[in-house]
C-alpha cells in the first residue's frame, strides 16, 4: 500500500512536523501529569499491596514517604493517562493513513490500556516476587535486610513500567502490519536480531540482576512470537505472509 495515494501528510513542512510532534508531547505529558496528582489519594493503598512481599520497610528521611507515594501515584496515573498517550500518537500519524485505516484506530486505545495493565499485573504477579526471593537468598548469616521505603518504590516503579510498554509490542506490530510497513516474513527473517535486542533492552530496562532480565526478555520473546501471528492475520492481502 503506497503512501503516497494519501498525500495530506506531506503538506507539512518538516519544522511543522516537529512542532506538531512537540505539541502531542506535550499533551501526553500533560494527561500524565494530571492523573498522577489525581492518584495521590489512591497511592496509600496501592503502596501498601505493593508492599506485601516485603516483611519489614524503613525510610530515612522525613520527605522520604512523600517521594514513595509520589513514585506510586505516578505508577497509577500512567496506565489511566495511556489512551491519552495513544490517541497523541495516532493523531500524529493519522494523516498519513487511508480513512479505513484511521476508523480501526479507534479501537486500538482500549487494546493498547489493556495490554499495558496486562504487562504491569505481570510484572507484579510474576517478575517482582520471584526477583525478590532470588535476591534475599545471597544474603549471608547475621545480614539483616533494612530496605528504605524510596528505593524499594523506586525498584518497583523501574521494574513495572518496562512491562507495561513492552506488552505494547503486538499493537504497534499490528499498526505497522496493517499499513503495510512490516510484513509476518521479514519479522520472521529477523528473528535472531530481535532476540539479541529484546537481551539488551532487558539489560537496560530492569534491575541489574539476571533474574529480573531473563524474565523480562522471555515475555518480549512470547510477544514477538505472537505479534508474527498477528501480522499474518491482519496484514493486507498481498500474498507476501
Amino acid at each position: 500500500m503506497s503512501r503516497a495515494a494519501n498525500p495530506e501528510q506531506y503538506q507539512l513542512s518538516l519544522g511543522q512536523h516537529l512542532l506538531e510532534l512537540r505539541a502531542r508531547f506535550l499533551r501526553a505529558a500533560l494527561a500524565m501529569a494530571v492523573t498522577t496528582a489525581a492518584s495521590l489519594g489512591l497511592s496509600r493503598r496501592l503502596l501498601e499491596l505493593l508492599l506485601r512481599p516485603v516483611p519489614e520497610i524503613f525510610f530515612f528521611a522525613p520527605g522520604e514517604a512523600f517521594a514513595a507515594h509520589l513514585r506510586v501515584a505516578f505508577l497509577i496515573g500512567i496506565p489511566l493517562a495511556w489512551p491519552v498517550v495513544l490517541y497523541q500518537i495516532f493523531a500524529f500519524i493519522a494523516p498519513g493513513l487511508y480513512p479505513a485505516e484511521r476508523r480501526g484506530l479507534a479501537i486500538l486505545l482500549p487494546v493498547g490500556t489493556v495490554l499495558f495493565i496486562l504487562g504491569l499485573a505481570f510484572g507484579y504477579l510474576v517478575m517482582i516476587p520471584v526477583v525478590l526471593v532470588w535476591l534475599r537468598g545471597f544474603a549471608t548469616g547475621g545480614v539483616t535486610a533494612a530496605i528504605s521505603l524510596s528505593t524499594y518504590a523506586g525498584f518497583v516503579t523501574r521494574a513495572l513500567l518496562p512491562f507495561g510498554i513492552t506488552f505494547q509490542l503486538p499493537l504497534v506490530v499490528g499498526v505497522l502490519s496493517r499499513i503495510g510497513m512490516v510484513t509476518a516474513g521479514s519479522m520472521a527473517g529477523a528473528r535472531r536480531w530481535v532476540y539479541l535486542g529484546i537481551a539488551v533492552a532487558a539489560a537496560l530496562l530492569t534491575p541489574p540482576d539476571v533474574v529480573s532480565q531473563i524474565l523480562m526478555a522471555l515475555p518480549m520473546v512470547v510477544l514477538y512470537e505472537l505479534s508474527i501471528v498477528i501480522a499474518r492475520l491482519i496484514a493486507p492481502r498481498t500474498g507476501d505472509a
